[in-house]
């Protein structure tokens, strides 16, 4: 863990990225990324950038709702943290939230920070359109986005890479950490796995083979070495290990295993209720049947995925009942393959084939995460002897060599096992082969000197279960000429399959319709046999042939040409309607002109015709493509396009009859002056204008367009803005009405004086007038701080308003109950009784001790140092309120119950009664326990006194046999050195100051102690 992030509990590559991120924020970037491999702690990040913009609003936008839970349950799992108080401003988002949102609504969110996870999903048009309204309009809006992956639609003609520094998406050149699996490996971070898999489809391939072995001759020499062969393999498969065999011997009884199903059901084949039955069948010949917990997830079950997700978490069954020492297993289908970590799960069962390396890859970081109990794991194997770590490791049929360390077994024993059932094993191995390309390239110090490998050795436990049958039958098949008749008998039970011929590029069967690794490469096929019609390949196919293939819906001509000229008459029946090609980018359709939002992305469509003339994609249009779409009105070299010209007339309207451009941000309208619901957002538009005539939006604006606008009275630099005389006025309403400008930060209004949930965020904007004064958010001019000051504003915060309210609840506080040791959750409206809905003084006083010892945003005066002293502040505190809170409640734990054997989730408000709103004391005492070691944390002797008093003990039965067995190397000995100082102050506790021994005879208690049953 990080020493400098240790309230969010920052791994140091996750420290070091952020650090980067902080550095780019603070040079002037309003965007930045990281690219983070699956497994890494990549919400790390964001909650640190959130924890640190506390007093800012921000928008976290993620996938799903599932992934909020998994954020919400990192800080409700983290004692140093309170949801309400550490993040107070935090909202999340789905993308899919923002899809009933208007423009307008879009553009009354309140956001400083966006945050986008995943967010290489704003590729999709829909999420990607609403997503770019929000940054339009909310132009000095800070954006952090991050993903494992920035690819999407990745091998299709729509492929983009979200992130590509030579494109202008919007994290092009954003970019400042990248940190994939290897450097995880590497760096101890991730731990390799163990990879069982296995060939099922064995005795299908075997018997294809001897079909077509028969039609040989029996004479052969051909016939009677494959016939051989074959009649080998056939006797072995039945002795071979089946699905429940490997299973057996790679699952534990009471282990905990998410099995990722087909994201394409077929009822009966590949459904998730008929596998969850197979499955459950191969189980029960290990495990008995009321020893299985099924648990079930996917996209579509709403609440109910949420009660199996939480049971599943939580080791309980879907009645609460525990159920930590059975077999568990998450059926799931695309719902952890990004985003979300299932905590302490032993590895995963690949029951799901696929072609995509960003899938896989997602998968396997589910297996390899570490954020969990594996620590607590480590120390608990470290216990056992290298005879015990040996038998455990042969138990779970673990490969091991005879001279493996301590530490290697305890690796691999804690490792997660991944059982791969759908011949995905290219992929492992091809990870395995790039980590041992990067370990060399380290040691050759091509990618500097600096880095310090944790990894001892980079090849992986790989066990491939039927691998010698396989390579037995692979041997017949690649001497055995398939005929072109075998391979459209595939394609034909392909079509009657699937209903149709597009078969993916890279789809390779046994049978024809199921993906199988080691099979025919049926989608070369299919193209190969267009590429030969078309004369584009080598061959010729006959008049037959070409019968048979247009028999089960082959298209020859190219498919993406069939598919272009679908919606090439979609956009021209468009044309013939309304008389133009300004399709809208969320047009959908089915019949070109009227929208259907199960129809056709005909705007979408537009659109990357324009990228592809222009050579930003992977095809090109032909010039038939080129000319077609010019006879309905397309124009390509569209610098001057209708849709500019057309708003920049509105826009000419607008200045017409108001005789200036300061147009509302929300303002819609038809004719350019009147405003009107259904019409163009011109206030967005305008926004947009100058967003990119200062380098801040996407596009460019000609010579010619900043002289219309100009011409129309456009002021490009423009700081008294629309929006910013919007919220002065605001404001100024506010004063006449109250009085004053003391705006609770949380009020929102549309009049200024009223209270209103949907109107702007007024308090908000009042304090970033204050901060924009200081120097630490924004700009703010001259002139607008008259105009404020004009209705009271005061910017100087020594004696503000807020900061006295505070201070008199505080003195209240003393003056109640003699000391300023507030619990850092107490609420109060009054300043001694709690009050759920006041303000957070605990928060507050410790916020004070911050800014006093320079580690908050914030200062505090002299003069107000004076005013907390004179009520019993104590800025520097060792002994502060929350550690003393925390130990007062353990001494009453300690006078209750006459021991601190304190359950880790028990949490209390009185030291003995067990309350859910309480502290954490569990969690607290096995801090201090860390502390002592010097794994977590500072703990000083006075406090190490303290606790002994009251029946603290430090390690089980009171003895470290972990420092008796273990060497002091440059990796511990600074963990080693803060123990042995706080063991020896153990020793010192049992003496009184005026009667220590001798030295000599401290040192040899000392030792003795360190010896205690040395085993």
């Amino acid at each position: 863990m990080n020493n400098e992030y240790t309230t969010i509990g920052l791994y140091d590559h996750n420290a070091d990225s952020y650090n980067l991120v902080k550095s780019s924020f603070a040079s002037g970037n309003d965007v930045v990324a990281i690219v983070h491999a699956t497994g890494t702690g990549k919400s790390y990040n964001a909650l640190q950038l959130a924890y640190d913009n506390k007093n800012k609003k921000i928008i976290y936008v993620v996938p799903s709702n599932g992934i909020i839970e998994h954020i919400n349950n990192i800080i409700e799992d983290n004692p140093n943290l309170d949801l309400n108080r550490d993040f107070p401003n935090l909202e999340f988002r789905t993308y899919q939230s923002f899809i009933s949102l208007s423009e307008d609504e879009i553009a009354d969110i309140n956001c400083d920070l966006l945050i986008l996870d995943e967010f290489h999903h704003i590729g999709a048009p829909v999420w990607g359109a609403r997503i770019n309204t929000l940054i339009e309009t909310h132009p000095d809006m800070k954006i952090f986005g991050m993903t494992a992956y920035t690819v999407r639609d990745r091998g299709t003609s729509y492929e983009r890479d979200m992130a590509n520094p030579d494109t202008l998406e919007l994290f092009s050149g954003k970019v400042e950490s990248r940190y994939d699996l290897c450097d995880a490996m590497i760096d101890g971070v991730l731990p390799k796995p163990v990879y069982k898999s296995a060939y099922t489809n064995l005795m299908e391939l075997e018997s294809q083979l001897e079909e077509k072995v028969k039609k040989l001759g029996a004479s052969s020499k051909e016939y009677q070495q494959y016939m051989s062969i074959l009649n080998d393999v056939k006797k072995r498969i039945h002795e071979a290990p089946s699905i429940p065999s490997i299973l057996k011997k790679s699952i534990k009884p009471n282990g905990k295993y998410i099995y990722f199903c087909p994201p394409y059901a077929e009822d009966g084949t590949n459904d998730i209720e008929t596998i969850k039955i197979q499955a459950i069948d191969w189980f029960k010949q290990f495990v008995p049947e009321e020893d299985i917990i099924i648990y079930t997830s996917t996209s579509e079950m709403g609440g109910a995925g949420k009660k199996n997700r939480d049971a599943f978490y939580n080791d309980v069954n879907l009645d609460g009942e525990n159920v930590d020492n059975k077999l568990r297993i998450m059926f799931a289908i695309n719902q952890y393959n990004e985003g979300i970590h299932a905590p302490n799960i032993d590895g995963v069962i690949m029951g799901r084939g696929t072609t995509s390396d960003i899938v896989y890859f997602e998968q396997l970081g589910r297996a390899l995460a570490v954020r969990g109990n594996t620590k607590d794991k480590f120390d608990e194997l470290e216990q056992y002897s290298i005879e015990q770590l040996v038998s455990m490791c042969k138990e779970r049929d673990i490969p091991i060599n005879d001279n493996s360390s301590k530490e290697e077994l305890i690796e691999k024993l804690i490792a997660p096992v991944v059982i791969d059932l759908t011949n995905n094993y290219n992929f492992i191995k091809n990870l395995e082969n790039n980590l041992k390309e990067r370990i060399k390239d380290i040691e050759n110090n091509s990618l500097g000197n600096h880095r310090k490998m944790k990894i001892r050795d980079a090849s992986f436990d790989i066990e491939i279960e039927d691998q010698d049958l396989f390579e037995m039958l692979r041997y017949v098949m690649d001497r055995l000429t398939l005929t072109w008749n075998d391979k459209y008998n595939l394609a034909k039970a392909y079509y009657e399959h699937h209903g149709n011929l597009d078969v993916p590029t890279r789809f390779k069967t046994i049978n024809g319709y199921d993906y199988d690794d080691s099979g025919v490469d049926l989608g070369n096929w299919i193209l190969t046999q267009r590429k030969v019609y078309n004369g584009k390949s080598y061959g010729k196919l006959t008049e037959e042939q070409i019968k048979l293939l247009e028999s089960i819906g082959m298209f020859f001509e190219n498919i993406n040409d069939v598919r272009w000229n679908d919606k090439y008459n979609l956009a021209k029946a468009y044309y013939e309607h309304y008389g133009n090609s300004n399709i809208p980018g969320t047009f959908k359709t089915m019949n070109g002109y009227d929208y259907d939002d199960s129809g056709v992305n005909l705007g979408t469509w537009i659109s990357r015709q324009r990228q592809l003339y222009k050579g930003k994609g992977a095809v090109k249009l032909t010039e038939e493509q080129i000319k077609l779409l010019e006879s309905i009105g397309m124009v390509f070299e569209n610098v001057f396009d209708a849709r500019w010209n057309n708003n920049y007339n509105l826009a000419k309207a607008y200045y017409e009859h108001y005789g200036n451009l300061n147009v509302p941000i929300t303002f819609k309208t038809m004719n350019g002056y009147d405003y009107d619901d259904s019409g163009v957002n011109l206030g967005i538009w305008i926004s947009r204008q100058r967003q990119v005539y200062n380098g801040k939006g996407y596009g460019k604006l000609t010579e010619e367009q900043i002289k219309l606008l100009e011409s129309i009275g456009m002021v490009f630099e423009n700081v008294l803005d629309a929006r910013w005389n919007n919220n002065y006025n605001l404001a100024k309403a506010y004063y006449e009405h109250h009085g004053n400008l003391n705006v609770p930060v949380t009020f929102k209004t549309m009049n200024g004086y009223d209270y209103d949930d949907s109107g702007i965020n007024l308090g908000s904007w009042i304090s970033d007038q204050r901060r924009a004064y200081i120097g630490t958010r924004g700009k703010i001019t001259g002139e607008q701080i008259k105009l404020l000051e004009g209705i009271g504003m005061v910017f100087g915060n020594i004696n503000d308003v807020r900061w006295n309210n505070n201070y008199n609840l505080a003195k209240a506080y003393y003056e109640h109950y003699g000391n300023l040791n507030v619990p850092i959750t107490f609420k109060t409206m009054n300043g001694y009784d709690y009050d759920d809905s006041g303000v957070n003084l605990g928060t507050w006083i410790s916020v004070q001790r911050r800014a006093y010892n320079g580690k908050g945003e914030g200062k505090i005066t002299e003069e107000q140092i004076k005013l907390l002293e004179g009520i019993g502040m104590v800025f520097e505190n060792v002994f502060d309120a929350k550690w003393n809170n925390n130990y007062i409640l353990a001494k009453a734990y300690y006078e209750h119950h006459g021991n601190l054997n304190v359950p880790i989730t028990f949490k209390t408000m009185n030291g003995y009664d067990y309350d859910d709103s309480g502290v954490n004391l569990g969690t607290w005492i096995r801090d201090q326990r860390r502390a002592y070691i010097g794994a977590r944390g500072k703990i000083t002797g006075e406090q190490i006194k303290l606790l002994e008093n009251i029946g603290m003990t430090w390690f089980s039965n009171d003895v470290d046999t972990k420092l008796q067995h273990e060497s002091i190397s440059t990796e511990n000995s600074k963990l080693k050195k803060i123990e042995i100082q706080n063991r020896f102050n153990s020793i010192l506790n049992n003496h009184n100051d005026n009667t220590l021994p001798m030295k000599e005879e401290l040192n040899e208690e000392f030792l003795e102690r360190l010896n205690e049953n040395k085993k």
